[in-house]
């Protein structure tokens, strides 16, 4: 095991012992915090398609959000295991639960790819200014947005998760804009796409 390698499994341990440590009150604060954020961000109508997940392991919970966009006739989905990708089902409030592989959440459903997506809201362990983004490691998101123009990448995150810089492999998905319970900025030219973004501003 190289010394990088060593080095990002400690930083993960650290900063997802850090989100898990925030109490209940202070999670659904957060949650609620952007929600807000991403809801008065968002045009109404579009993005019509957006991807998200079911918060686990301390991470920043869209549900809050989700549920706003649902009422808006947005279309959510979430993510299913499928060999060593991810596919998308559609979310709905009374949706059906199952537990993979793993012991996480996932709906049942008709599964589509994340090129049916407008926007996806991704899951970090930690990020960077320009688009870096620091996963659990599984790889998943990398494999399931590889060489592809869309959906829009925008993490979702606690502001204790920002680094000033993080350690990027070549395979790792770039994101185009972070949001947080402060503030959601956007980095047009991390991935020189030519992706129009169906938010303002941030």
């Amino acid at each position: 095991m190289s010394d990088s390698t060593v080095a990002l499994s400690s930083e993960r341990a650290v900063l997802r012992a850090a989100r898990r440590a925030l109490p209940t009150w202070q999670q659904q604060r957060h949650a609620q915090r952007l929600a807000h954020y991403l809801t008065r961000r968002l045009r109404r109508g579009s993005p019509r398609h957006i991807g998200a997940y079911a918060a686990a392991d301390g991470e920043i919970d869209p549900a809050p959000f989700l549920r706003r966009a649902h009422r808006r006739g947005q279309r959510c989905y979430l993510p299913v295991l499928a060999a060593d990708a991810l596919r998308f089902v559609r979310w709905r409030p009374r949706s059906r639960w199952r537990l993979n592989r793993f012991g996480l959440r996932e709906p049942r459903g008709r599964r589509y790819s994340a090129r049916r997506l407008d926007l996806i809201l991704v899951p970090l362990v930690a990020f960077a200014k320009g688009g870096g983004r620091l996963g659990r490691g599984g790889g998943f998101y990398d494999r399931s947005l590889a060489a592809a123009s869309r959906p829009l990448r925008l993490g979702l995150a606690h502001q204790l998760q920002e680094r000033v810089a993080l350690l990027r492999q070549p395979w790792d998905a770039v994101l185009d804009g972070v949001a947080t319970e402060r503030r959601l900025r956007w980095w047009p030219l991390a991935r020189l796409s030519g992706n129009t973004r169906p938010m303002t501003g941030g």
